[in-house]
This record gives C-alpha cells, structure tokens and sequence, in this order.
C-alpha cells in the first residue's frame, strides 16, 4: 500500500529538495541542555524544559505505536495553544507520522471530513489526563516494535494543514516536510534577529500555519514560548507582561481587541517588553499600526503566507512604520517572486498581476490531488516551478510588494478563512433559494465578514435567523456563518448564468453608502451575533 512518504517522493520528482544537513524536529528537540525552557504556561506559572518535552513526547509516541500509528500514518490534531499540542507534534514526529492540526472551531462532521480526506489514521483531542488518540482508521498495521532510533529524514513528511477551499467545495491538503517548516522557521528568525534572550507568543493558534510557525521559530532557536490556550486581551496581556515576552504572533482582529482594552485600561501596560508584534494579514491600516507604536512601544511586522508556503514575504523591523500599511514586504532570503499579467507577461512598477513565489519553503502539493497539484505549479523555461498562488499584488516604491486583492474567492474573518462557495452551496440547498453569493465586507475589528446576498422564489421569506439554524443543523462552524443577509429579486449574472460577484459586491457597497431603494428591491435585513470564537 502507497504511504504518505511514498507519495511525497512522487510529488517531488524533479523538485527542489531541503538540504539534508538540516535537523528534524525530533533532532532539534533532543537538545544537549535538558534543562533549557521551552514553554512556560501562565495560567499555572510553570516552566517546561527540553527533557520535559523529551519525555513526555517519547511517552506518548510509545503508547501511539501500541495503538497502531506508524511512519507515514496521518494524525489530525484538534487541540488548543498548551503544552499537550507541543508534544503531540513531537511525539507523532518521533513516530514518523505526519499531524494535520484542525482548527477548535471546526464541528465533528467538519472534522471527520477533513481526517477522511487524508485517510488519516485518528485524532488527538484534548484531556484532563493528557492528550488522547481516538483511532478512526484500523487498517492493516504490521507487528514491528517501537524503534529505537528514529527513522526519519528531514525530507519526510512533517504535517499538513488544510486550506479553506477556493474554487471548489472540498479543501485541499498541504503536504509539507521537516525541512521546508523548520527551514522556513529558521529563515525567519536570522531574517528577523531573534535572540535567547527573546520570548514568544503566538496569539494566533498552532492549528494556523502562521502559530505553529511561531512555535518553530521557538524550537529553531531555543527560545521559549509563553502559551495561551484561548485568546482574551487581558489574558494576553498579563501573560506578556508575566512572562516577559518581546516579540508576539498576531492577526489584526487579535491586535484591534487588545488595543481596545489597552485604551479602557492604560495601567495594564505597564511593564509590557515587547518589541516586536509580527501580524498575519494584507495591509495593515495606519492606526493600527501606530496603535501598536502607542500601546506596546514595539514595531509592526507585516507578514504574507499562505498554507502551501509558510512565511513568504515580510516587512522588517527597521521599516519605517508606513511601510507596513501598504505593503505586505519583501521575499524572504531564498525564496522568489514574480508578478504575472493575465497576459503571462511580468508586470511593471504599478501594474497589478497574480503574485507566482518559489522556495524551499513551498509545500510538495496537495496531499491525494496530483491534479490540484499540476494546476498549481507553472514550469518556466529553465525548468524551475513556480507556485500560482491566486493572490493579486504589484510592485511598490522602495522594492516592496503591495497586496491587491485574491483571485480566490475567500473571506478572512478574524484570521480565519472561509470558503464562500462551501456556505453557498449550503444555502442553495435551502427550499426556495435561486440564488446566494457569500460576499466580503469589511470590518474594522475582524478585517472581512461575510454578508449574503440572496434571491427566493415567490412566496419565500427568510431572516438571517433562519439561515444560521439552517447551518447550524448542518454542523457548520460558526465562524463560516453570514453575519449580514441581503434579499434582492435577483442577482446579477454573467453571460454563461454564473452569479457576477464583481457586480454584486459594487452595488452591494454602493446601496450601503446612498441606500438606494430602486436598487435594492426588497428588505434588507442586518444582524450582528455575538459569542463568535475568533
């Protein structure tokens, strides 16, 4: 039977390789100094070390291998920022196997479906008593004992993680190996001079690739990270000021919460040594890039990536502040970018085109979709691979990139991204429905939410209420649900019957400014909910 690491040796015929001089996570884990810390946890102000982590990541990858996981086996693993993910990802290492994290947020069924996918052999849920491993896959499983040494190479796979799904309705998987992650970890931190001295945190969680490139960047470099299980501005800032930390993994909802407290509690500032705060998003707006100046006397970094790639570009800290609010920065060392016209030409200063990146951080593909894969990649004519990434940028003064948008169709709500076809295609199915766009509105505190607009058949009246119970009986996450819903007689459509979401997006924002009833030809109906996990 192919495994997983057969399958990445497909993938990566004629593709560029990481050097094999470089360690795997369980190599870097097996530090010289035991007693080094690793994490520190707040809420009960205790400090893990390396042989901490050494031995309970060798306990658990001993008892994982009684209960079938084995080299190549995927693991999903559905656990929050604490000590029991540090060690799943290193012990499922030791193994051989491959974790595919999956967000808290996302439901059982969604879950399910993304294991599924991947065939993975179990999950990893969260306990009292630590970590357990629910096996959902009991296939063949050979008698071998658990290894004394390790049999993995930096060019193994390490993990997967999901993407939201673009223009199809199922996501797609991105295979990565030790090399690339911890590779592109290590890039980062010389690029952005961390020091042993240096603490972080990750606001954003480890099932992100944008998190878990904060804990490699921990582990490449031997600095702790300060865990936070479940974000809330105080608790955020306490544990910043508690642990010391200097340099914090953000998204901008993230950032626009704990500046809002901030401003209510000037106090809680105190003594905060941040000096850095690293954001995952598009360009950042001006206030709250002076807002982090303000609150945190600490420089904004901007950071653009995507699950296929890792860190692909960043702004520095030596950047003036502007720089971040409209650009989204410079490829990192190593790596290439290009900027590609509909024509296929590269496009010049000011012109806007589909951002193209190479680098050994680039995933080996779609796990179990070669032909996802093959559209991907464009071979150019010395041979080498570029990555389409359906990002829109251009060139900006001063040599930096500056984002323009995504072909892809996605909303990025609070960091999160979310399939608009996925809730379309759920709510198409609803009795009555013609027609449904899930469409991007922005938002100062979550950057995008989706708003819904939609056409019924005679007769048939929906609220936005009864759209989120329709969604919740179909066990979708709740960051995916609409959070505005607009009626109209019909939707704009293309020459070919397809829904014109450019038409529907201008006239949706320009009844927002001048309300225009001829436009707008039945209610439209608005609704904020509360409670959302962010």
């Amino acid at each position: 039977m192919l495994t997983i690491r057969d399958y990445d040796r497909r993938l990566v015929a004629g593709r560029e390789e990481s050097h094999e001089d470089r360690a795997t996570l369980w190599d870097i884990v097996r530090t010289p100094d035991a007693q080094q810390t690793v994490a520190f946890i707040p809420e009960t102000q205790e400090t893990k070390s390396y042989g901490d982590l050494e031995h309970d990541a060798l306990t658990w990858a001993r008892e994982w291998w009684v209960q079938g996981v084995r080299p190549g086996d995927v693991v999903g693993a559905q656990l929050p920022n604490i000590w029991d993910f540090i060690c799943s990802h290193v012990a499922l290492a030791r193994i051989g196997a491959v974790i595919a994290p999956i967000h808290t947020p996302y439901s059982e069924k969604e879950r399910e479906e993304l294991l599924t996918l991947v065939g993975a052999r179990g999950w990893i849920e969260n306990e009292r008593q630590g970590p357990r491993l629910r096996i959902m896959n009991h296939g063949a499983m050979d008698s071998r004992e658990f290894p004394q040494d390790p049999d993995v190479a930096v060019n193994d796979p390490l993990a997967i993680f999901f993407t939201s799904g673009t223009h199809s309705l199922k996501p797609k998987s991105c295979l990565h190996s030790h090399g690339a992650l911890l590779g592109n970890a290590e890039i980062l931190a010389c690029h952005a001079g961390i020091e042993k001295n240096d603490r972080i945190i990750s606001a954003s969680p480890f099932t992100h690739l944008f998190g878990i490139l904060a804990l490699h960047v921990s582990f490449v470099t031997g600095v702790p990270q300060v865990l936070l299980n479940r974000f809330h501005p105080q608790k955020f800032v306490t544990a910043c000021r508690d642990a010391g930390v200097t340099v914090a993994y953000m998204v901008p909802t993230h950032i626009r919460d704990t500046l809002h407290y901030l401003q209510e509690n000037p106090a809680d500032a105190k003594g905060l040594v941040l000096r850095e705060v690293r954001v995952a998003g598009a360009t950042l707006p001006p206030d709250m890039v002076s807002g982090i100046e303000d609150h945190f006397h600490a420089h904004t970094v901007n950071h653009w990536g995507m699950s296929e790639l890792g860190a692909g570009l960043t702004t520095h800290w030596t950047d003036s502040s502007e720089i971040p609010t409209r650009s989204i920065g410079r490829p990192l060392p190593g790596s290439e970018l290009a900027i590609v016209k509909e024509d296929g030409q590269p496009a010049r200063f000011g012109e806007t085109g589909e951002l193209w990146f190479r680098g050994p951080s680039l995933f080996y593909g779609y796990f179990g979709n070669l032909e996802a894969t093959d559209e991907s990649l464009e071979r150019d004519e010395d041979g080498r691979y570029w990555f389409k990434t359906g990002d829109l940028a251009k060139w900006g003064s001063g040599g930096v990139v500056e984002y323009a948008g995504r072909v892809k169709d996605l909303i990025v709500r609070g960091g999160m991204k979310i399939s608009a076809i996925e809730v379309e295609s759920a709510i198409l199915e609803m009795p009555g429905v013609r027609q449904a766009a899930l469409i991007a509105e922005p938002n100062e505190r979550l950057g995008e939410l989706g708003c819904l607009v939609m056409a019924t058949e005679a007769g048939t009246h929906y609220r936005l209420r009864d759209i989120l119970s329709y969604l919740e009986s179909r066990h979708m996450a709740k960051f995916k649900w609409p959070e505005r819903l607009v009626v109209w007689e019909s939707l704009p459509t293309t020459a070919t019957g397809k829904i014109a979401k450019t038409k529907v997006r201008s006239q949706l924002f320009e009844e927002s400014q001048v309300k225009s009833p001829e436009k707008c030809l039945k209610a439209t109906i608005c609704s904020k909910r509360g409670g959302m996990p962010v």
